[in-house]
């Protein structure tokens, strides 16, 4: 099997399998979801359906899963719960770190696109968008009489003793705060455990960027993940126990650039599409899974 543990190389345990997984779609009041930051939405109904195709993917495919990261947020815990629910491992044990979570956007947190351009120009906004240093206004900074339309960012008051969280943060700051999660989700893959991560777009592109030694640049320019598809990596040992990513089947190479699409309203730019990264279904597999969806389980009631 694809995920199975315990599998021996050499008389040596081989590494585990990562499996990376976006939350499904919040449940979220405005149509774009571009400052929802570190809101705290739940999954939409479409969201649980999307996590509910992921889960299937990892069924039919074989996979199987020994411990599991994640952050803090509703959104995504609710997606660890949907997929374990489903796979029969409700048991296993589940690390939240604040270091998973999405981008802090501080001020934007909770206003449409054209708000927060009206609020504070278009040339701003696109700057903190794009911009892999510029840091958004903090929520303390907001404008007053903003037209928030959505939930503002939660008060998540165990961070308080944390001194590294920033009030809102930069692409960079988001990449970088996700090492130390990085060193521990390393550490158990390189005893043999298949990790799933559950996690946002950034904190999956900071893990995408060690395994496939990206740069900070590259990065924060992977390509838009898609939900409800898990992407895998499976790892060989090389001299001295680093681990080394595999090339997926040849058979999948093309599936990653298909589920590749510019966010909306941004200037178009090469995505880095992950090369050493399996999806494990195409667009059209997604379209399929979403028409014939229902649950293969009961859902999770706590």
């Amino acid at each position: 099997l694809p995920g199975a543990r315990g599998r021996v190389r050499d008389g040596k345990r081989a590494p585990g399998t990562l499996i990376l997984v976006r939350n499904g779609l919040p449940d979220w009041p405005i149509e774009d979801e571009q400052f929802i930051g570190w809101a705290d939405p739940d999954l939409s109904e479409e969201g649980q359906l999307q996590v509910r195709s992921a889960a299937r993917l990892l069924v039919e495919s074989g996979h199987t899963v020994d411990t599991v990261y994640t952050s803090h947020s509703k959104r995504a815990i609710r997606t660890v719960w949907i997929i374990l629910h489903e796979l029969e491992r409700i048991y296993l044990p589940v690390a939240k770190t604040w270091r998973l979570s999405a981008q802090r956007l501080g001020a934007l947190t909770g206003l449409t696109v054209e708000d927060a351009v009206r609020l504070y120009g278009e040339r701003d906004v696109l700057r903190w968008r794009t911009d892999l240093h510029e840091r958004p206004p903090p929520r303390r900074l907001a404008r007053p009489g903003a037209p928030y339309s959505a939930p503002r960012e939660r008060d998540f008051g165990f961070l308080r003793t944390e001194l590294d969280v920033l009030e809102a943060e930069s692409k960079a700051d988001a990449l970088l705060r996700c090492e130390p999660a990085w060193r521990s989700i390393r550490k158990q893959l390189a005893d043999g455990k298949n990790v799933l991560v559950v996690g946002h777009q950034l904190s999956l592109s900071a893990l995408i960027q060690h395994v496939e030694d990206l740069t900070l640049e590259q990065a924060a320019s992977v390509m838009q993940l898609p939900r409800g598809c898990p992407v895998t990596y499976s790892f060989e040992r090389l001299k001295g126990g680093r681990l080394q990513a595999l090339p997926p089947d040849p058979s999948h190479a093309s599936i990653g650039a298909a589920h590749s699409v510019e966010p909306a309203g941004l200037p178009a730019r090469p995505r880095i599409v992950p090369r050493l990264g399996e999806f494990l279904a195409s667009p059209e597999d997604l379209e399929r899974l979403a028409l014939q969806q229902h649950p293969l389980r009961d859902s999770p009631t706590c």
